[in-house]
């Protein structure tokens, strides 16, 4: 090219270019236009005659600029809300930097406007870098099943007893710090069925492992959330029904009214329930494009009021017309209705006394692996409060 740039073959058809010496970035970006609008006029001639024209993709970063590695990391700020954050490491300003942020501005590229050459851009970096650094983690996961489910209380509000846990997806990995995260890089990678799968054997396990401790009460049901548009295929079913028969009438499947669904998987799943004689629960109620709809068609147990809608609903007089209304429609379909996201006593109160059958949130009880009867003082203040809004 010129004397101040080095190429040299990293792997297979991937090659790296130092460009150095220049007075500017606009000097160096002329020599790579330059360079893309040659390999653009490139070909090769094949064994019969014919042209093949080359195109390549390529990702560029600069030094010093992003010589600065961004390293990312999280907090719990509370205990509902996990932060993700990128820390600056001004010490590292190493080739290695330089060649992973433009192997990144590089993958961007390829997977949008192939044959093209784009600059890394921090703030996509911080955004997507997971879904380029995270597949190989998440592929080793799913291999191994290295997922845990932590379980948090239903209670039911006329007694102040427990009616479920609902069984929630915790990743073992330090590099994959969410749950959203996992599912983001499984969607994208085309992994859901997998999780599926391993959502519905490892929730039963650990469920019915639990119930073998006395942690878990026989009569307690399970909540397990299914991924729309995912089905377990014939054989995993059978294996289900053959190793977990005897309970899973206990099982509450969770589907988001949210989400547009797959009719003919919506439909396999209600058999697959009516079946086991479980129940059907519709999460985060109240929030999709047509609630009512949802509830004829899905024809749920239990509607799960979204925590959205719940949140500081006491002081929130929509709100609380919103959850009045919501469980006036329930109660005419004959389901269940249950208030999810409780964080206060306040909030509790607002949802027991609009007419909730179920309550779910922090403030009765936390997700914890290993399951542990309600607070003596919370089941009281639920049973109170029932008997002051719902003497009936």
């Amino acid at each position: 090219l010129c004397d101040n740039v080095i190429a040299a073959r990293l792997s297979g058809d991937e090659f790296i270019v130092f460009l150095h010496g220049f007075k500017s970035k606009e000097q160096a970006r002329q020599l790579i236009d330059n360079l893309r609008h040659n390999i653009s006029e490139s070909y090769c001639i094949l064994s019969d005659g014919s042209h093949y024209k080359i195109r390549a993709s390529g990702g560029i970063s600069w030094y010093p600029d992003d010589s600065t590695s961004y390293e990312k990391y999280g907090i719990w700020d509370t205990p509902k809300t996990y932060l993700h954050l990128y820390k600056e490491n001004h010490d590292s300003t190493s080739y290695e930097t330089l060649i992973k942020y433009a192997d990144f501005a590089m993958y961007t590229i390829k997977h949008s406007i192939k044959g093209s050459i784009a600059e890394f851009d921090k703030s996509s970096y911080t955004n997507d870098s997971i879904l380029m650094t995270g597949i190989e983690e998440m592929n080793r996961i799913i291999d191994s099943g290295d997922i845990k489910y932590a379980f948090q209380s239903i209670v039911d509000v006329k007694t102040g007893e427990i009616y479920g846990y609902e069984a929630l997806m915790r990743p073992q990995s330090k590099n994959i710090t969410s749950v959203l995260e996992f599912i983001r890089i499984a969607k994208a990678s085309a992994k859901l069925y997998e999780i599926e799968r391993l959502t519905w054997f490892l929730a039963l396990k650990s469920y019915n492992d639990n119930r073998k401790k006395g942690l878990i009460a026989p009569n307690v049901k399970l909540f397990i959330n299914s991924i729309s548009n995912c089905q377990l295929d014939d054989r995993s079913v059978s294996n289900l029904e053959s190793v977990y028969g005897d309970i899973l009438d206990h099982i509450v499947m969770e589907v988001l009214e949210s989400e547009q669904t797959n009719k003919d998987y919506a439909e396999k799943k209600q058999n697959m329930i009516a079946r086991w004689k479980g129940k059907i629960a519709l999460d985060d109620f109240g929030t999709g494009y047509n609630s009512e709809y949802a509830l004829i068609t899905m024809n749920p147990d239990i509607i799960k009021i979204d925590r959205s809608i719940i949140s500081e609903c006491d002081k929130d007089t929509s709100k609380t017309t919103i959850i009045t209304n919501l469980v006036s429609l329930a109660k005419s379909k004959n389901v269940m209705v249950l208030a999810e996201g409780v964080e206060t006593i306040q909030e509790m109160e607002t949802v027991i006394k609009c007419g909730v059958n179920l309550i779910q949130g922090y403030y009765i009880s936390c997700p914890r692996f290993d399951p542990v009867p309600i607070s003596k003082n919370i089941q009281q203040e639920i049973i109170d409060l029932n008997n002051k809004y719902n003497k009936k």
